[in-house]
């Protein structure tokens, strides 16, 4: 079973609290930033997104 609609929801959930905390939003970039540098996470292309092969979503949880 796909994920997709719990982790857009989450995604929309999370850009509208970063937009309110710009704090949160700072720490959360440095956060995605070392974990992308560390090999941890990886930024996924636009053709990755509208591509139709089986996808994992992880959906996730700010805790600001």
């Amino acid at each position: 079973p796909s994920n997709k609609t719990t982790a857009i929801n989450r995604l929309m959930s999370l850009t509208h609290n970063l937009l309110e905390n710009q704090n949160g939003k700072s720490v959360y970039m440095a956060l995605m930033n070392d974990l992308i540098k560390n090999g941890d996470a990886e930024p996924v292309s636009k053709s990755q997104v509208h591509s139709t092969y089986d996808v994992n979503y992880i959906p996730y949880l700010s805790l600001f």
